[in-house]
């Protein structure tokens, strides 16, 4: 016995009571025993978050790279020690000793399980049961067995109808960085003709992720160009921005050929739609430096009214700037270049024109 009152405190991570930890059993019945307070202690708080990260890295750190911090970090104070840590290395990925954490959790999951985890991870942060139902190929019943084994390992948990996210996005991290490059590749284009084939529903955006990096490049570039669409549709221009800026990159970077290209879409008009873009988000200068790298890469072959058009987009860009150079001077040399015809490269070029006029 004791000679004065005594009080033991144990502390453990619930995260890791998979559903044949000894521990889970032995908690429920200490829960309901007298004289036993349980306790639950919440992630931090965001706020809470940015002081740990100016405590561990006094030198002060960029925003975005805060705020990646936060986000990921998902108020775990060890997640966050570790990304801090990791800001030196600037790789971006999750530091090897905390990956090797991460993934011991798929250590206690059947193969289906783990096949079901690997496949959510490639979709994102959250997946739905039919595009998992589409990509893994089990068998239904198999199907709804590996995801209970996947979320009674706490490493899935149930978000909404038909959808399951990861508990926590480091997790979903290390598990896409796990796989084989051929694995992803697989899994991406898996994804991809699923949200093709109508098999699972998704966004536009979702659709030229997987197609990006399923090497699909021509599809990549159409959902690309559709998903910028989309979000200027809704007064999205930042995000617009970097959607075209990404079918910019694909058109560029790939050359597709040109019965893969978009019909309703030349090299011109997308060159416009990325600086218009960033001119609505905000970002003159970037639409400004953009167009002219566009301009300082044309292909050899480019013809006189592909350049006339990208000037009219550089004049255009050039007004919203603060900039030494008359963009009337640009037009005017534009309207030179672009043929006389009746199209409509020659009505945005005279169009741009007559307003540097006026």
């Amino acid at each position: 016995g004791f000679d004065a009152p005594v009080a033991l405190v144990a502390s453990y991570r619930s995260d890791d009571l998979h559903r044949r930890h000894p521990l889970r059993r032995q908690v429920a019945v200490w829960a309901r025993m007298t004289g036993v307070e349980r306790m639950q202690v919440e992630p931090l708080g965001r706020a809470d978050v940015r002081r740990l990260v100016q405590q561990l890295h006094p030198d002060p750190l960029p925003e975005e790279q805060v705020r990646d911090i936060v986000g990921r970090a998902e108020g775990n104070a060890f997640f966050v020690e570790e990304l801090v840590g990791a800001t030196r290395s600037r790789t971006g990925r999750i530091p090897e000793d905390l990956a090797e954490l991460l993934l011991v959790r798929l250590e206690n999951l059947d193969d289906s399980a783990v096949t079901v985890v690997r496949a959510a991870a490639v979709a994102g942060r959250r997946v739905s049961h039919a595009a998992l139902s589409a990509v893994v190929g089990l068998e239904p019943a198999d199907l709804d067995s590996a995801v209970r084994d996947a979320v009674e390992g706490h490493v899935l948990v149930p978000s909404g109808d038909d959808f399951y996210r990861f508990r926590h996005a480091l997790l979903a991290e290390a598990v896409y960085d796990d796989l084989l490059p051929g694995e992803r590749t697989t899994l991406h284009a898996a994804y991809a003709k699923a949200l093709q084939d109508g098999s699972a529903t998704g966004t536009a955006a979702e659709l030229a992720r997987h197609a990006r990096l399923a090497k699909d490049y021509a599809t990549a570039l159409t959902a690309s160009l559709r998903a910028g669409d989309d979000a200027r549709g809704v007064g999205g221009a930042e995000e617009a921005a970097q959607h075209y800026l990404q079918a910019l990159e694909l058109w560029s970077d790939t050359r597709l050929p040109d019965d893969q290209q978009p019909k309703d879409l030349d090299y011109p008009r997308l060159v416009g739609l990325v600086s218009d873009a960033l001119i609505a988000a905000g970002h003159p200068a970037r639409a400004l430096g953009v167009v002219r790298e566009q301009l300082a890469h044309l292909p050899e072959d480019a013809t006189d009214s592909v350049r006339g058009q990208l000037l009219g987009t550089l004049a255009f860009s050039l007004a919203m700037t603060e900039s030494e150079e008359d963009p009337l001077d640009v037009t005017t040399e534009a309207v030179g270049l672009v043929p006389d015809e009746p199209t409509n490269a020659r009505a945005k070029v005279l169009a741009v024109h007559a307003r540097m006029l006026a």
